[in-house]
C-alpha cells in the first residue's frame, strides 16, 4: 500500500510539523500519525499540501508503506535476524515470564494486604459495637443511679458541683 510521505515533504519544502498541522487544521499529533502510517491521509488535505507547496508531481512523494510502518529494507533484514536468534527469543521470553510473575506476585501481595485490612476493619467495628453497648448500658446505670438519689432526697447535682471545686 503506498502512502504520501509527509515527512519528505516537509523537509524539502523547510516546515516544521507543527507549522504544517496549523496550516492543514489539524493536530499535530494527528498529522505524526498520518506521517507513521498509523492514521490515512484524507484525501481533502492531501489536496490542501498539493496547492500550499505548489507540487505539480504528488507522486514522487509516495512511499510503499509496509505493514504500519515504512520500514527500509536494511532496517527489516535486521529486525528478521534478531527475531530469528532463538537465544535472544529465549531471553526475551524468560523476561516477559519474570515480568508477569512479578505482576501477579505485587497483585496477590496486594490482595492479601486488602483482606487483612478488611479483617482488622471488621474487628474493630465489632469492638465499637461492644464499646457502645457498654457506654448505653453505663447511661442507664448512671440513670438508674441518679433516679435512686432523687428518691432519696440527695441533691446529686450540688455533690457534683462540690466534688469539682
Amino acid at each position: 500500500m503506498q502512502r504520501v510521505d509527509l515527512a519528505k515533504i516537509r523537509s524539502d519544502y523547510s516546515i516544521s510539523q507543527k507549522d504544517l498541522a496549523e496550516k492543514l487544521g489539524v493536530k499535530q499529533s494527528f498529522l505524526s500519525n498520518i506521517e507513521r502510517g498509523r492514521s490515512p491521509l484524507p484525501p481533502e488535505k492531501l489536496d490542501k499540501i498539493i496547492e500550499i507547496f505548489e507540487i505539480e508531481d504528488i507522486d514522487s512523494y509516495y512511499i510503499e508503506d509496509i505493514g504500519n510502518n515504512s520500514v527500509s529494507k536494511s532496517q527489516s533484514d535486521n529486525t528478521n535476524s534478531i527475531i530469528n536468534d532463538s537465544a535472544i527469543f529465549e531471553k526475551f521470553v524468560g523476561i516477559m515470564e519474570k515480568m508477569t510473575e512479578a505482576k501477579y506476585a505485587n497483585e496477590s501481595e496486594a490482595l492479601s494486604r486488602i483482606e487483612r485490612l478488611q479483617d482488622r476493619n471488621d474487628f474493630l467495628n465489632s469492638q465499637v459495637d461492644e464499646l457502645r453497648k457498654d457506654l448505653t448500658r453505663l447511661l442507664h446505670e448512671n440513670f438508674a443511679l441518679k433516679e435512686l438519689l432523687i428518691k432519696n432526697g440527695i441533691d446529686y447535682e450540688t455533690k457534683q458541683n462540690h466534688n469539682n471545686v
